[in-house]
């Protein structure tokens, strides 16, 4: 991609640059917000479902948030990040992704966005791949993802 051709794009995907990182406020998974999130999403397996197995018969000792679920919340931590504005974009999909530390209740997660490409597809769509980290109230690591969205350049 030529300087040139960047610099004279318009929009959002012009303004943001390779190793561009923001992070997102943090949001506390409740008990509460556990169970729904579970129930809502139709897990069954005890791990998830029954306190008292998952208690005494897991390894982790405690019920654990689904990592679909995790997934899906640090999409909206992404959002409420406001990195993303009201730029015209879709997900692609996501790749590499792996999660590193169970998410329970009491923990705060958040979000860490890094810009690590963008490829320019045509005049008017941009490819943008993000490095999404998933971080605990501890600094520690949850999870971990590209996300890959195709941006209008307009």
């Amino acid at each position: 991609m030529s300087k040139e051709n960047e610099s004279t794009r318009p929009g959002w995907a012009n303004a943001i640059e390779i190793g561009q990182s923001v992070d997102s406020p943090g949001r506390t998974v409740t008990e509460s917000m556990l169970s729904l999130l579970t129930t809502l999403t139709g897990y069954t397996h005890p791990l998830f479902t029954d306190v008292t197995w998952s208690a005494g018969t897991s390894s982790i000792g405690v019920t654990p948030l689904p990592g679909a679920v995790v997934l899906a919340l640090l999409g909206g931590l992404a959002e409420q990040s406001g990195f993303f504005g009201k730029a015209n974009l879709v997900l692609v999909g996501f790749e590499s992704v792996r999660f590193n530390r169970v998410v329970v209740a009491g923990d705060t997660l958040r979000v860490r966005i890094t810009v690590v490409e963008k490829e320019l597809k045509s005049n008017e769509r941009t490819l943008i791949r993000m490095e999404w980290t998933g971080l605990n109230q501890k600094d520690e690591t949850v999870a971990g993802l590209y996300a890959v969205f195709m941006v209008s350049n307009n």
